[in-house]
């Protein structure tokens, strides 16, 4: 059993739910927006998109996902196991 699955969550709106390929071109504008930079120290390389949502749905000891509101990209979070030696949580705004 998958101790922290990898499936979508739905509700008020909102959806959590694993990057998909088709995110790379909203996750690189967000990623380039200089107020957003401002703000979230640690962004990875806007053209790393495609590598970055690669590596997030293959991390064995985390959950990333992409917060969608209304048919668009709003933010992520990031979900370790509690087990997991690393932070708890970890969240971003996209926009």
């Amino acid at each position: 059993m998958d101790w922290l699955p990898y499936e979508p969550v739905e509700g008020d709106g909102l959806l959590l739910r694993p990057p998909r390929a088709q995110d790379a071109a909203d996750l690189a504008a967000a990623w380039a927006d200089p107020l957003i930079q401002r703000y979230v120290p640690a962004l990875p390389d806007p053209d790393g998109a495609g590598d970055w949502i690669a590596a997030a749905r293959s991390a064995p000891d985390r959950r990333e996902l992409v917060v969608v509101e209304d048919g668009t990209l709003a933010g992520g979070c990031r979900l370790y196991h509690l087990s997991s030696s690393l932070f708890p949580f970890t969240g971003r705004l996209l926009r």
